[in-house]
């Protein structure tokens, strides 16, 4: 399946982010990891502005998402790539859904967007 440039499309309420964190494209090691923002998060999924590799075929990816990478614990979490577009800055910015949440990652997820959402 082809990724497509869409509007944004929100299934559950988004809670605005702005922190740092890093990615993977586990099916493309010979990408190096990246930097990245997390511009928003919700229990389903998140906004990130990637600021590292991104494969030029335009098909389904995935994501291997850490936040809190400077916590003595951070998450890890793996996602789909649903939608994407470039900024005007030239940065990728793509829209995920997680995927095989264990408990303790939706608890985490949860209380994120218990706060205030977007």
């Amino acid at each position: 399946m082809k990724l497509r440039k869409t509007q944004q499309r929100r299934k559950t309420p988004r809670r605005s982010a702005g922190w740092h964190g890093s990615y993977t494209l586990p099916r493309h090691p010979e990408l190096a990891s990246g930097q990245c923002r997390v511009l928003d998060v919700s229990k389903a999924g998140a906004g990130l502005e990637l600021y590292g590799p991104w494969p030029r075929q335009q098909q389904d990816h995935e994501l291997l998402v850490r936040l809190r990478e400077d916590d003595d614990e951070p998450i890890e979490l793996r996602a789909t790539v649903r939608n994407w577009d470039m900024t005007k800055f030239g940065f990728v910015r793509v829209g995920v859904e997680f995927t095989a949440l264990r408990a303790e990652e939706a608890d985490f997820l949860s209380s994120l967007t218990e706060q205030a959402a977007v």
